[in-house]
């Protein structure tokens, strides 16, 4: 890992001339990252340019120490919990509290009517008949019969 003019000249075809002053900057941080990386012992990082020239590092490899510390468990950790006692835990049903308290009455205002049934056959009207047409005739032809 370290700066060169392959990295360089990539990363200028995929920067515009405007941004290369960015570029640079940015160039000079990503020489920066890459010496840190070698001192603590790192043999890949992944990075990206943008095209503004804007250089970010998304991931790196840990380190011996960070791996260790990222296996590390907590000292009440047991690998098999299943070789312990159960729990002594409450009853589901003492965390539920019924309400025994009673409902004080609606007002008519405040309480949703019931739906009035359809009519049936027998009692369902039909529309009434118009002495005129419902519909206009076009250009002489009438198809409204009555």
């Amino acid at each position: 890992m370290e700066l060169s003019w392959a990295i360089i000249w990539s990363c200028l075809m995929r920067v515009p001339v405007r941004h290369w002053r960015t570029l640079f900057h940015y160039l000079g941080r990503l020489s920066a990252t890459f010496d840190e990386a070698r001192a603590d012992g790192r043999s890949w990082l992944n990075w990206h340019v943008r095209e503004d020239g804007v250089i970010w590092v998304s991931a790196w490899e840990l380190t011996e120490a960070e791996q260790a510390q990222r296996a590390a468990l907590p000292a009440p950790h047991t690998p098999a919990p299943w070789t312990h006692p159960a729990l002594q835990l409450e009853p589901a049903w003492t965390a539920l509290t019924l309400c025994t308290a009673p409902a004080p009455p609606l007002h008519q205002g405040h309480t949703a009517r019931t739906p009035r049934p359809h009519p049936t056959k027998t009692t369902a009207r039909a529309p009434p008949i118009h002495q005129y047409s419902l519909l206009p005739a076009k250009a002489g032809i009438s198809c409204n019969k009555v």
